[in-house]
């Protein structure tokens, strides 16, 4: 019991002197800033048309800025992080204003399609979650084409904004009792 209590005694001194050098007041961590869409979307974000659509900013921090690395995230909201594919550059967050079928939840993209812009999970059957993507793109300014079904139930929605740069692939996977939707917004989107 005694050792119990010298035991106690000596961890108790130094955790109050970490809790009193990390802070014991204040936020427990970030603040979460809202997008308006699942995800973490791009804070500027061009329409296919041209427009531009800028989501809320961060309150700002008197932390200094911090040097780019190659690679790491863009400090200009004018141009995300891209990622080089098969199919082409792609951001590698949706815009804020891109098209989410009603009820999705964000999901992980299909292994099989590498890198992509970002995923949901749409809770009704591939037909109807593929006609209403393709509603939706075409008011939002973009020309579509659609592939399939294929021989999984697939299909994939081809769209193309004011300009041939601007693409973007949509595909719509049925799983057993949801749909997966995979999107490849391409980096062309933003000039």
């Amino acid at each position: 019991m005694r050792a119990r209590m010298a035991l106690a005694s000596s961890l108790l001194l130094p955790l109050a002197a970490l809790l009193v050098a990390c802070g014991t007041t204040g936020s427990a961590g970030p603040t979460p800033v809202p997008t308006g869409a699942v995800g973490s979307p791009l804070e500027s974000s061009p329409s296919p048309t041209g427009g531009t659509v800028t989501s809320p900013s961060p309150a700002t921090s008197g932390s200094p800025a911090l040097t780019p690395v190659p690679g790491g995230p863009s400090t200009s909201p004018d141009r995300p992080t891209t990622t080089q594919t098969e199919w082409g550059e792609i951001v590698d967050q949706l815009p804020i204003d891109f098209p989410v079928f009603p009820g999705s939840h964000e999901a992980t993209g299909d292994p099989t399609q590498g890198p992509i812009s970002g995923a949901f999970s749409a809770p009704s059957d591939g037909l109807t979650v593929t006609q209403w993507y393709e509603g939706a793109l075409e008011q939002a300014g973009f020309s579509t084409a659609v592939s399939g079904p294929f021989e999984d139930g697939s299909t994939v929605i081809d769209s193309v904004g004011a300009t041939t740069a601007c693409r973007v692939q949509t595909t719509i996977r049925p799983l057993s009792g949801t749909t997966l939707v995979s999107v490849r917004y391409g980096a062309g989107c933003l000039d």
